[in-house]
């Protein structure tokens, strides 16, 4: 018995010694952190030099700028560039429950976002006080320890609006009218099928309508999708759908935020009356809104000529079905899903030719429509 009592004495202080001399080495403050930032489309032979600057931003990745450093010339490696940050005095500056900080690179003025920390992932943006630098691991505490901080970053490149998006195996122009950013053409994803042939729900291999059942002019127009098709069967408003990841199918809000903007802009009277928020409204709305989304060639009417798609938003005519298969008239209207549902219907918006108004109804989810889509607010 007294083996026992002196082994398990012994046991515990040696718990103890290693605890506190664990504590004191996690409480130490390090001026140095080790970065290795893997950005292998810029570094893509060794004797390219790059600037690098480093941001600490408070609240959120576009918030107050409270660290900022510069590093220039520094020399590419194997697609990577090494780089050493002393940021001791900022943090022991750092008050770490009264905020979040989020750390951003620019790099050759580009800005960059951290995607991966090896060897673990984490949710980017990145932020400070949810790190753990003993390991890399994300942690719920706002306590930051420096030790052995992971050795490689993967970056990625932050997306503008304006840029074009690769989805899908092409690029998608975007555009950005007021605070959003829109697809500024219709979704073209997944693999053809016969109009009359029923599509599917599951996104892992999406399904669309072509007019005439001619893939080509899926390529000048989009793809016709049902609606529960372009939600991916979910039925939740501002799902992802088929649009690619930070994107969703616009809720019926967000086009009205859309119509509003524009119709604000144009100096028409009444805007938050005529494009109101919520669902009661149905019918034709607006002015000559529709007119300003319209895309300057494809449509049959008679004043075609004066569209100028000074928005950008490049709406064409793209056909659609009705609940048999058959296909609408090609060059005539247009009309896209919301993610909002109705009774037993799903909303759309659609523009018409010999028509500046914005149509706004709920259909039944076997017809088919276009797909547009548009940014997540960060």
């Amino acid at each position: 018995m007294n083996y026992i009592i002196k082994t398990r004495l012994c046991y515990f202080l040696l718990w103890l010694f290693f605890i506190f001399n664990c504590f004191d080495a996690f409480s130490q403050e390090h001026i140095v952190i080790h970065h290795k930032l893997h950005i292998p489309e810029i570094c893509i032979d060794s004797t390219k030099s790059i600037t690098v600057k480093v941001f600490v931003t408070e609240g959120n990745m576009i918030g107050k700028v409270v660290f900022e450093e510069v590093y220039n010339n520094l020399n590419c490696k194997t697609n990577h560039v090494n780089i050493k940050i002393e940021m001791q005095n900022f943090l022991n500056s750092i008050e770490w429950f009264d905020s979040n900080y989020f750390i951003k690179f620019i790099i050759n003025d580009d800005v960059y976002e951290i995607m991966k920390f090896f060897p673990n992932r984490l949710e980017t943006p990145l932020p400070l006080s949810n790190i753990d630098f003993t390991t890399g691991y994300q942690k719920n505490t706002k306590q930051l320890n420096l030790l052995d901080f992971a050795e490689v970053i993967e970056m990625e490149k932050m997306f503008k609006c304006g840029e074009n998006v690769f989805y899908g195996g092409k690029y998608y122009s975007t555009v950005k009218i007021g605070n959003q950013c829109w697809f500024a053409e219709n979704l073209n994803v997944g693999t053809i099928i016969n109009s009359r042939n029923h599509q599917w729900t599951d996104c892992s291999n999406i399904e669309k309508y072509c007019y005439k059942n001619d893939e080509e002019y899926c390529d000048t127009y989009g793809g016709l999708y049902t609606w529960r098709q372009s939600m991916c069967g979910s039925i939740v408003e501002g799902s992802q759908g088929i649009c690619p990841v930070g994107w969703h199918i616009p809720a019926h809000d967000d086009w009205t935020t859309l119509e509003r903007f524009i119709c604000e802009d144009l100096k028409n009277p009444n805007c938050n009356n005529i494009f109101p928020y919520g669902n009661e409204l149905y019918g034709l709305q607006g002015l000559n809104e529709g007119n300003m989304l319209k895309a300057s060639n494809g449509w049959t009417d008679s004043i075609s000529s004066l569209y100028e798609d000074i928005y950008g938003f490049s709406a064409v005519p793209g056909s659609a079905t009705s609940s048999d298969g058959r296909f609408l008239i090609l060059g005539q209207h247009t009309g896209w899903w919301t993610s909002t549902t109705g009774v037993c219907t799903a909303w759309i918006r659609e523009i018409s030719n010999n028509e500046g108004r914005i149509l706004r109804y709920h259909s039944s989810g076997v017809v088919s429509r276009s797909v547009r889509c548009v940014k997540n607010i960060d």
